[in-house]
């Protein structure tokens, strides 16, 4: 230990008053040769004397530590004992634990990090990620290049294959390349089960003609710690056809049924085994190119505990083969000016407009009004328009309709011409009638001059866009709008002065 020389006093009189005095010696707290033979991180602790004569005067005590090139600091802190912070996360399944990492030595350096799992668990695997923003994907890392004081987050992923029973201690060493390291920083992971049924169905091979029969499979995995009695149900779309006995389960004692064009299979599937089931269906003559088989799945715990699964559908391309006896359905969409129920030349084909289906399949008309369905299943099927975009009266039989497809079947939609603008002149006290509408027009003359013009619209059926306009004396132009017309509508307008011989003109569509 250090000593202080002597004070060059004259007498130990002098030392004594000035120590009465309150004189005293402090030491300043610079390194030493014990300091510096010290490890990174230790501490030494430093005393001085002052003597004076006979007399000694200890100084304070002064605690030096040796900082090291690379100093690594996880945080937060922990033990297996006392973690620093209890998560939960659901098993099976993944989750990220977040961490920092300081560099508090003097010079930048390299800090490898390294995830352990103190608890090993079958199916639980620890890595350390980056904790990038912005990242599409947590890349794994291994090691940090990092400058003094630098600060960096990084996660710890915690991924379960499977149920996971009690908790989980993980930890994170961060260890720079001399041997300094930090190496306890334990956080504990409580598993919550994740009681939910994942449920796939797939077919083998996608793609089969008429005739055929694909397998199908389907898979639930139980995701508890005890046994689940499990249904499996399957609805075959039509066109699709069970073989009878090729359904089998992969748990022992299972069973298969069928209630019409469902099959039901049943079984015990052990904790954190899968069922597996197997079935074959045949493509019916007829089948629509697509078919989709539905599955889902049902399961109780042994201790009453009910799970569902997610709706899992195999989808099958049906191709042309040697019995495809499918159909197609074609047809024009048309204005038919001269009410004969054909397509004429000249006559208007409407492009755009929307041909549907009973099963919800549509269709648009090209630019010359054709539409075509195919790939149906011969039958009856319902034909419509959609009113929206072809808002005319249909000829006799040749609107909505259900029409019967064979191989190859035409049903045309012939619409009639939308009413002509009404144009013949309307006197003083005279009317017109033309279709459902009826039109009265009367002028009065007022007291002191003007002109009260009155007008009576009739329709005797359902009108739609009615428009009813006639010139005024100043050639500006009076209309009246109704986006539907039943029954009588009275329209009155003054006139600042005589009313004027007016053809009024109107128009309208039928629904």
């Amino acid at each position: 230990m250090p000593r202080v020389s002597p004070l060059p006093l004259r007498a130990p009189e002098r030392a004594a008053s000035l120590l009465a005095g309150g004189l005293a010696l402090l030491l300043a707290a610079t390194g030493t040769v014990q300091a510096q033979a010290a490890a990174p991180g230790a501490t030494v602790q430093n005393t001085a004397a002052l003597q004076a004569g006979a007399l000694s005067v200890p100084s304070n005590t002064v605690t030096l530590r040796r900082q090291g090139a690379c100093v690594p600091q996880v945080g937060p802190d922990g033990s297996t004992a006392s973690p620093s912070r209890t998560l939960s996360f659901v098993a099976p399944g993944t989750v990220t634990v977040p961490y920092t990492v300081t560099q508090t030595g003097l010079r930048a350096g390299a800090v490898t990090l390294a995830a352990e799992l103190l608890t090993p668990t079958p199916g639980v695997t620890v890595t350390v990620l980056a904790a990038q923003s912005g990242s599409a994907a947590l890349q794994p890392l291994t090691d940090l290049t990092l400058a003094p004081g630098e600060q960096r987050a990084v996660l710890l992923g915690v991924s379960a294959s499977g149920p996971v029973n009690g908790p989980l201690l993980v930890n994170l060493t961060a260890t720079c390349a001399d041997g300094t390291r930090d190496a306890s920083n334990v956080t504990r992971l409580d598993a919550l089960q994740n009681l939910t049924l994942l449920l796939t169905h797939t077919v083998m091979p996608a793609q089969a003609s008429v005739g055929d029969a694909p397998t199908f499979t389907a898979a639930v995995q139980n995701p508890a710690g005890s046994a689940l009695q499990t249904e499996l149900r399957v609805t075959l779309p039509a066109g699709l056809a069970y073989v009878g006995g090729s359904g089998s389960l992969s748990v022992p004692g299972g069973s298969v049924r069928q209630e019409g064009n469902v099959l039901i299979f049943t079984g015990v599937v052990p904790a954190g085994r899968k069922l597996q089931v197997t079935y074959r269906a045949v493509v019916l003559a007829g089948a629509a190119a697509q078919l989709t088989a539905v599955a889902s799945a049902t399961g109780v715990l042994t201790d009453g505990t009910a799970l569902t699964s997610n709706e899992a559908g195999a989808a099958l391309s049906v191709t042309a083969g040697v019995f495809d006896r499918r159909a197609t359905l074609t047809g024009e969409v048309f204005i038919d000016a001269n009410g004969n129920s054909r397509r004429d030349p000249g006559e208007t084909p409407l492009a755009g407009v929307r041909v549907l289906l009973a099963n919800g399949v549509q269709s648009l008309t090209d630019d010359q009004g054709r539409y075509t369905f195919r790939n149906l299943v011969p039958g009856s099927w319902l034909v419509t328009l959609d009113r929206g975009q072809a808002p005319f009266q249909a000829a006799p039989g040749l609107g909505t309709r259900t029409v019967d497809v064979a191989v190859l079947t035409t049903a045309d939609f012939a619409l009639l011409r939308p009413q002509a603008t009404l144009s013949t002149p309307v006197r003083d006290g005279g009317s017109v009638q033309q279709g459902p509408l009826r039109l009265m027009r009367t002028v009065k003359a007022l007291p002191g001059g003007g002109t009260l013009v009155t007008l009576v619209l009739t329709s005797s059926v359902p009108v739609t866009d009615v428009v009813l306009s006639e010139s005024l004396p100043d050639d500006s132009v009076k209309e009246f709008r109704f986006a539907t017309l039943t029954g009588t509508r009275t329209l009155t307008y003054v006139l600042p002065g005589p009313a004027a011989d007016s053809d009024p003109q109107l128009s309208w569509r039928l629904p």
